[in-house]
């Protein structure tokens, strides 16, 4: 069970893989499970936004919802040596920090399309 005192803001929201915008979250909170699921007065907008930053936008990190979030993930261990803390989860990973340099010409959207095209396996989403 999920308590809500507050309003809070999402960008996305997803429940039982699932994805949920406001209004669809809203409908869920009022059966069965998602009655008993998430309880308290707090509203939650899950609204997609866009990155008006052509260089990218962080997920959200390091701020009060998401150790709210991360207090209710169950986190398992890895069995990579270096598992690595990527910026907006709650559970280490094992995977590479990818860091590079970049121009004014530089843009998010060619890079996600990039990895896109090597791995159709990649899901890039924030």
């Amino acid at each position: 069970m999920v308590s809500m005192p507050e309003d809070i803001n999402l960008h996305r929201l997803v429940i039982w893989d699932q994805d949920f915008d406001s209004a669809a979250f809203s409908d869920y909170r009022t059966t069965g499970r998602g009655r008993y699921q998430f309880t308290g007065s707090g509203v939650i907008s899950a609204e997609r936004a866009t990155c008006s930053d052509v260089t990218g936008c962080a997920c959200r990190s390091g701020d009060s919802l998401q150790g709210l979030i991360c207090g209710m993930v169950t986190c398992y261990d890895v069995s990579c040596s270096l598992p690595i803390s990527a910026a907006g989860q709650c559970c280490q990973t094992c995977g590479a920090v990818l860091t590079i340099s970049f121009t004014q010409a530089y843009r998010e959207s060619a890079l996600q399309q990039l990895m896109v095209d090597l791995d159709q396996n990649v899901q890039v989403t924030c």
